[in-house]
């Protein structure tokens, strides 16, 4: 973006840590090889799922069928699953299919359309997230397991950047904010209350209809979504965005 000639703001609104597994989650993992398909939601789902995992269970990990929330998830993966046993995993992602990389995409991918009652799914993500897709295959009698990795928490340093960053601003700029996660937009509300800032003051790009929904029903003004996180897809929804 900054290529582009356009002035960023480095935002960061969650902090990820990591959470101490329970005796549940440990016995989830053990019996690992019982899932049809395990879902990794994010490339630090990623990183805390292998870390638990050594040369040994490769013949375990070998047989399974992974989905990936997104093409950047799966290549993570793909990329440390080959480093720990020297082959590819089975894994898919929406984006193979052509559907958006978010719950919708996973909802309408054949693997997961085609579970059977019974079916045991395994979500490798973090505390509070992707209670939709949860929700919706235990709707359909899947039985659904979670082992929450991480819990994402406002990231302090943020308050200090954002009040530096209000002091200076023109506000004839049009001001636009990427968010990417229902828990981000909380924390963002959070971060506009505490400044005494109008929601309505910034246009969005938000990476979900259910995000962009909530924001609509807010009665705020500009909402524009995206299917992924690509930079093309940004810059042009930028464009977009700053035509109106």
């Amino acid at each position: 973006m900054q290529n582009q000639g356009f002035s960023v703001l480095d935002l960061p609104l969650l902090e990820l840590v990591k959470c101490k597994l329970d005796d549940n989650d440990t016995q989830k993992l053990a019996k690992i090889n019982d899932y049809k398909h395990i879902i990794l939601v994010s490339e630090t789902a990623v990183d805390y799922f292998l870390q638990n995992f050594h040369q040994k269970d490769l013949q375990a990990l070998a047989k399974l069928s992974f989905i990936a929330v997104g093409q950047k998830t799966a290549e993570i993966f793909t990329q440390k699953f080959f480093a720990f046993f020297g082959k590819n995993p089975n894994i898919i992602t929406p984006q193979d299919f052509n559907f958006p990389e978010n719950n919708e995409g996973m909802l309408q991918l054949p693997a997961v359309q085609t579970l059977q009652n019974s079916d045991k799914i395994l979500i490798i993500k973090g505390k509070d997230g992707r209670e939709l897709l949860k929700n919706t295959l235990e709707n359909r009698q899947i039985i659904v397991d979670t082992i929450d990795f991480y819990e994402r928490i406002f990231d302090k340093k943020s308050e200090m950047i954002f009040k530096n960053f209000i002091k200076n601003w023109q506000k004839n700029d049009k001001k636009i904010v990427l968010i990417s996660s229902m828990t981000a937009w909380q924390f963002w509300q959070n971060l506009l209350k505490n400044h005494q800032l109008s929601e309505n003051d910034f246009a969005y790009i938000v990476l979900q209809n259910r995000i962009a929904n909530t924001l609509t029903e807010r009665n705020i003004q500009q909402v524009f979504v995206v299917d992924d996180l690509n930079n093309q897809t940004i810059l042009t929804t930028i464009k977009n965005c700053l035509t109106i």
